[in-house]
């Protein structure tokens, strides 16, 4: 049963930013969930900064390898699967806290 899997498997063609950048890019959206999660109500400036590290340092090996500073190959691709997951936190996380005090205004 596993053999003919694979052999359907097999012949599937599947993008190479499936394949290697966007796995890198849930990765680190994952992380920066489960850190949120774990410190739900802590607000304090600790926790973004350990949401940050995954983030800054797979972006900073990234660019680091465009410049020929760290071995590796840049890829753009990595680049943006790095950079979006702490885009979309940000941009949620500042919609969530004015929706939340918009609506904390409405009820007092």
């Amino acid at each position: 049963m596993i053999d003919s899997l694979r052999n359907i498997v097999q012949n599937w063609n599947i993008s190479e930013f499936v394949k290697f950048s966007l796995p890198d890019g849930l990765y680190c959206a994952a992380y920066i969930l489960i850190i949120d999660a774990i410190w739900y109500k802590d607000q304090t400036i600790t926790k973004y900064i350990i949401i940050s590290l995954v983030p800054l340092v797979t972006t900073s090996s990234e660019v680091l390898q465009y410049f020929g500073l760290v071995k590796g190959t840049f890829d753009i691709y990595d680049l943006i699967s790095y950079v979006l997951p702490p885009t979309v936190y940000i941009i949620a996380k500042i919609y969530y806290n004015n929706m939340f005090n918009s609506l904390k205004q409405k009820n007092v």
